[in-house]
């Protein structure tokens, strides 16, 4: 819900819309007096996800294990063919340093050229918004990052720290194929502390989903 009239960091309706546009999916748009409110949020992308093998620690669907890529290179990983994916998520691991702070993400169809689709600086993150478990949200933290392709055919995925030097982790790169299904229905209780979260996501694995993942780094590192 945006109130322009009340002063807040919260961007205006026009930059708001803007950004949404960008990240793709649909949503409604109310007018309730001096507030607009957003709801029925459709992402443009499934839940449904694949751990990406070739990235080893990485790809084994179990974010308890992970990288730590040398800080200034790029990372690359390859699919196992040619494939149309939805979207690509990263995953920092539980504990330690997080993604890089300034980074590129890119793809390439043919394993030799490469484009960026998604761009991440330091102190630039309270504009970069992005789908995360289902609802837009800008993305402040270094945990996750969800990038939107819209079916674009992959054959390569690489990280690319920008201008900088810091230490990083990567505990899973997640596929979401494209042409599945969207279902971002919740499972997890609403009433649940961190504590009680964290049992519930170690006690029923959910590796065919993005959500799990995500809300798994969530927890873990905030013990």
């Amino acid at each position: 819900m945006l109130v322009p009239a009340i002063p807040s960091d919260l961007p205006d309706v026009a930059a708001f819309e803007q950004a949404l546009g960008a990240a793709g999916g649909t949503w409604r748009a109310e007018t309730a007096g001096a507030a607009t409110v957003y709801t029925r949020f459709e992402p443009p992308f499934t839940s449904a996800v694949e751990s990406l093998r070739s990235a080893g620690a990485a790809g084994d669907g179990d974010p308890a294990t992970h990288l730590d890529p040398e800080p200034a290179r790029p990372a690359r990983f390859d699919l196992a063919a040619p494939t149309a994916l939805a979207a690509v998520t990263l995953v920092a691991a539980g504990h330690g340093a997080a993604l890089p702070r300034s980074m590129d993400l890119e793809v390439s169809a043919d394993g030799t050229t490469f484009e960026a689709v998604a761009s991440r600086r330091r102190r630039g993150e309270r504009g970069d918004l992005r789908w995360v478990n289902g609802h837009p949200q800008f993305v402040i933290d270094n945990d996750v990052l969800p990038v939107s392709l819209g079916g674009r055919t992959v054959r390569a995925i690489r990280i690319v720290p920008v201008e900088s030097t810091d230490e990083w982790s990567l505990a899973e790169v997640l596929i979401h194929p494209a042409g599945r299904p969207a279902n971002w229905a919740d499972w997890l209780g609403p009433d649940l502390d961190w504590s009680a979260r964290r049992d519930a996501l170690d006690a029923s694995p959910r590796r065919d989903r993005a959500d799990w993942y995500t809300r798994w780094v969530l927890v873990h590192r905030r013990r």
